[in-house]
């Protein structure tokens, strides 16, 4: 909601501001015509759904993963 102000954007609670600033983002990807899903990288569900183990692992192993403000488990890794 912090971003969605510092852009300018408007909305009354701070839901409104986080779906405004969600917007922005959708409307950026289109325009740089970037994919939205991992279908439109050309992902199948398959192939991704056998490597999220991998994924997450690495994602708990990356080194800015212990500056976010709470230390997320592997598990909810998978989930994200």
């Amino acid at each position: 909601a912090s971003l969605a102000g510092h852009l300018g954007l408007n909305g009354e609670t701070e839901m409104d501001l986080v779906e405004a600033y969600i917007g922005e983002i959708d409307s950026l990807m289109t325009s740089l015509r970037l994919p939205k899903t991992f279908a439109e990288a050309g992902i199948k569900e398959e192939a991704f759904l056998q490597q999220v183990d991998d994924i997450a692992l690495n994602a708990f192993d990356d080194q800015c993963t212990i500056a976010n403000p709470r230390m997320p488990l592997v598990s909810e890794l998978k989930e994200v």
